[in-house]
């Protein structure tokens, strides 16, 4: 069975995967490159992280895909007070 590699980058870091994992081929690679994406998003929320989030597969002689997510989270429909008690809504992106 081929080795695969699991390699995480964030904005901030690149976490190389050293030991890899044995799958049957590219498809089982390729399927769980895209659940240690999502699992990677769900990981940042508690901390706001926020930008570009890649899961970089190798196998001994290379790469061999790349799964990647931008994560922007955005705040809208905040409630603005006026001068004459009226409220406005404007969006806001954090």
């Amino acid at each position: 069975m081929p080795k695969y590699f699991f390699d995480h980058h964030s904005n901030t870091s690149i976490e190389i995967d050293d030991d890899g994992i044995d799958l049957p081929d590219v498809d089982a690679a390729r399927r769980l490159a895209l659940e240690a994406l999502g699992q990677s998003v769900l990981d940042g929320a508690p901390r706001s992280l926020m930008g570009r989030l890649a899961i970089e597969v190798r196998d001994p002689h290379g790469p061999i895909l790349r799964a990647s997510a931008t994560v922007v989270l955005e705040e809208r429909f905040e409630a603005v007070p006026q001068t004459k008690g009226c409220l406005t809504v404007r969006d806001r992106q954090i």
